[in-house]
């Protein structure tokens, strides 16, 4: 954990590692402990630092600002801020059929947290719309023997 954060904090803004080592520090500090609120709470600054490291410095790579913003959204969800984690699902979901097309894993999942979101949002008839969708797109996305792909057929 903190070994980490020095390590981040030595390497100059533009190195590509310091953005991979401040998203490891984020997921250690979400999963090292029980995943309650005061572990998503010490988790979140360090994600949207990150969010905002990848977003000013690392423009050029989309992927992975995009995952750096799920990797946020997933921690807003677990505070239950979930309006918050809503706009930025479908900022995800938008922004990853632009860059990838809707036949990609990333895409595919994107979806289906938006989908998550609304569901805890209370939002049924939303969240089925989309995981309709997802459906029609699985075998694309992950392939035809997928463990997924298969069990929607079931």
């Amino acid at each position: 954990g903190w070994a980490g954060w020095k390590t981040y904090l030595g390497r100059p803004e533009t190195d590509g590692h310091r953005g991979k080592l401040l998203q490891i520090l984020a997921i250690a500090v979400q999963h090292y402990k029980q995943r309650d609120r005061d572990t998503q709470n010490e988790a979140l600054p360090i994600l949207e630092a990150s969010v905002e490291l990848f977003r000013r410095v690392f423009y050029r790579t989309p992927g992975s600002l995009l995952r750096a913003q799920s990797n946020l959204s997933n921690c807003l969800g677990e505070l239950g801020r979930h309006e918050e984690a809503l706009r930025l699902d479908r900022m995800i979901y938008a922004r990853s059929l632009d860059i990838f097309g809707a036949s990609n894993e990333f895409s595919f999942v994107s979806g289906l947290r938006r989908a998550r979101t609304l569901k805890a949002l209370q939002r049924w008839s939303e969240a089925e719309r989309i995981l309709r969708k997802q459906l029609l797109i699985a075998p694309s996305a992950l392939g035809p023997t997928h463990m997924v792909t298969l069990s929607l057929g079931e």
